[in-house]
Parts: structure tokens; C-alpha cells; sequence
């Protein structure tokens, strides 16, 4: 028996270019039921909708799902810890040249590394695979879904961000025994790495 996710991305959102956001709490841009609209069309009927509890996720999966929408933390975006809401340029190189050098280990100041983040997600995964109230829409962020891949296809941790959709981009998962076929159904907007 096969058993199907589809990883949805959030739509655009109102953030300045050059910001680093993460886990900050930002709202979807005035362009919203518009590629909100474009998903929903994309993606069949019946889904069991399971979201990040941040808005600009849960926002997502209450407009497509026809019925209650539950959240999970596990869901999150990639915790920046000191650097969400501030401009990159204007965090300290001191602390952000380590991360570039190594995110897959090295963490933001009071945030996460990028392997905390595939370890969390996959997390997630295991206990979605002991469900049996699919198929599921995951509404989520860019770095989760990266992590998801990575852990799904057995890649290096490092590759996260080059797997990754755009926002409002689907990408269909379809687990059968050990394998897991990938499609993509809606690439998405912008590609920025997280958000």
C-alpha cells in the first residue's frame, strides 16, 4: 500500500529582501488568494491538512482544507535564534561566516543547525508513516521541506537548500514498502533558502 504526502510550501511573504526571518512570526503578502488559488487547484480534493503553526503556514492550510487543520512545532521553519528580523547585512560576520562555512552543524546564536532540523523533520516523517488517515497536504517552510528530501532520499544534510521549492511550489511524495518516488507539481515563486 502506497501512502502519499504532498509538501507545500507558504506563499510569499511581506518581508523586506535581505531579511532573515525563520521562526519570526511574518504574514503573507496582498497577493495571497491569489497563490493560494493556484495551489488549491493543483492538488487533489481529499487531504488530511497538517501545518506549521506559524501563521503564514496555517493561514495556507486553512484555506485549502475543507475541514479542521492540525499544527505541529515540528513543522517550524530552521530557528535563526538572534538573527530573525534582522537584515543579513547587518548581522555580525563574526557570527554568521561559521554558519555559512558549516550550517549543516554549526547554529545561529540561540537558534538550530541545519542536521537539527533534518533530525526534527524526520521525526515528523516517522510518525506521519504510522498514520493511516492520508493522503496529507504538509503546509510548511522551504528549509523543512529541504530536510524532508534530505532525510527521504538518504542525501548529505549540505544539499538541503539546493532541493528546496519555491514559495507556494507542491511537491508530491509517494512512499511505497522502501521506496519514495518524488514529483514535483508546482515549482513556486521565489527560491530564496528559508523561510
Amino acid at each position: 500500500m502506497s501512502q502519499i504526502l504532498y509538501l507545500i510550501r507558504h506563499t510569499s511573504v511581506a518581508v523586506p529582501q535581505g531579511v532573515c526571518y525563520g521562526q519570526a512570526d511574518v504574514l503573507c503578502t496582498e497577493d495571497f488568494l491569489l497563490e493560494a488559488t493556484v495551489i488549491l487547484e493543483r492538488l487533489p480534493s481529499r487531504l488530511t491538512y497538517i501545518s506549521s503553526p506559524l501563521t503564514r503556514c496555517f493561514e495556507l492550510a486553512s484555506f485549502l482544507s475543507a475541514s479542521e487543520v492540525e499544527t505541529d512545532d515540528r513543522l517550524k521553519e530552521l530557528s535563526f535564534g538572534r538573527w530573525e528580523l534582522q537584515s543579513w547585512v547587518n548581522i555580525p560576520r563574526t557570527e554568521s561566516d561559521p554558519w555559512c562555512e558549516d550550517f549543516v552543524n554549526v547554529a545561529p546564536p540561540g537558534g538550530e543547525s541545519a542536521r537539527l532540523l533534518v533530525a526534527r523533520c524526520a521525526d515528523f516523517l516517522e510518525y506521519l508513516w504510522l498514520r493511516h488517515d492520508g493522503p496529507f497536504g504538509i503546509v510548511t517552510h522551504g528549509g523543512c521541506i529541504g530536510a524532508m528530501l534530505v532525510y527521504l532520499l538518504s542525501m548529505p544534510v549540505k544539499d538541503l537548500f539546493s532541493v528546496i521549492c519555491g514559495t507556494g511550489g507542491v511537491i508530491k511524495i509517494t512512499r511505497t514498502g522502501g521506496e519514495v518516488s518524488v514529483e514535483r507539481v508546482l515549482e513556486g515563486k521565489s527560491k530564496t533558502c528559508i523561510s
